[in-house]
Order: structure tokens, then C-alpha cells, then sequence
């Protein structure tokens, strides 16, 4: 799959999140949990609710990856024991949008990191925002996720 790939400034946005260590191949299971909780507390705690979910990966290690899944929210969102209040950076970033399966991100995830080695170098954590909802969209080939890669200006 060919990826366009497209330079994308963005505002800091505040986000409701819980973090999370795991292997690869427990990302999913991880995320049924984390994400749940987030959209919980939301509701509960009367977030404002601005965008879909989404997953940070912070650090990938040899056997484990580092990651935040949440929400963004409106100002004035509060955090709770596990449930935190951060943002998702500003600045310049590369953005693709990926369409089909999860487990087909990583093509996405490489094409961004391939482009930015050539405009600005990575600067950060990447993140993907889940547009499309699996329980209102049901055929996997349908999905669409938006992958960011905070680059160099």
C-alpha cells in the first residue's frame, strides 16, 4: 500500500489517558482495557469529548512497548488515580491516513518514519487516531486510522 504523506501543524490538544507496557503482541488486549476505562471516566467525570480515541507509543523496547491510549478532551478535564490529564504535542508533524486492518499500521508507521528521515528527522512519540468506529463499521477493510509523527520543523 502507497502512503501520501502530508506535513501537519498541530495545536497541543488535552487529553484523558492511561499508560500501559506490554509485547507486541498483547497491544490489542492492552487496549480493550485501557480505552474502556478512559471513555468511562470521561463520562463519568463529565469530560467533554472532542475527537476518537487514540494510542501513543512512547518507547519501544527490545521485548515491550511503552504506550498511553486515550481520549482528547476539552479544557477543563480532570484526572483521577490512573486516568491522567496530558496533551498531545503542537508543532509540525507527518500525518497518513491508513486504511484497512491494525495490523497492517506498521506500513504506515515505516512510510512516515522513511518520509520524515528526509524532511526533518522524527521528533517524537508517533500516535494513531482511530476515525473509524469497529462496532459502527464492521468489515476491517473499512477501517481508517490517521497516523502522526511529530517531525523537525
Amino acid at each position: 500500500m502507497s502512503y501520501e504523506i502530508v506535513r501537519t501543524p498541530l495545536e497541543a490538544q488535552p487529553v484523558l489517558f492511561c499508560s500501559g507496557r506490554v509485547s507486541k503482541d498483547e497491544i490489542a488486549t492492552l487496549l480493550g482495557q485501557l480505552l474502556p476505562k478512559v471513555f468511562g471516566y470521561a463520562t463519568e467525570s463529565g469530560a467533554t469529548m472532542v475527537g476518537p480515541p487514540y494510542v501513543r507509543y512512547l518507547d519501544f523496547g527490545e521485548n515491550e512497548i511503552s504506550l498511553e491510549a486515550g481520549l482528547p478532551v476539552a479544557p477543563g478535564a480532570v484526572g483521577k488515580d490512573d486516568i491522567k490529564l496530558g496533551e498531545l504535542p503542537a508543532g509540525p508533524a507527518a500525518s497518513t491516513i491508513h486504511t484497512g486492518p491494525y495490523d497492517g499500521l506498521g506500513a504506515a508507521h515505516e512510510a512516515l518514519q522513511a518520509w520524515a528521515a528526509t524532511h526533518g528527522g522524527p521528533s517524537g512519540a508517533p500516535w494513531e487516531v482511530y476515525l473509524t468506529d469497529p462496532g459502527e463499521v464492521p468489515n476491517p477493510a473499512d477501517w481508517k486510522t490517521q497516523v502522526f509523527l511529530p517531525i523537525g520543523s
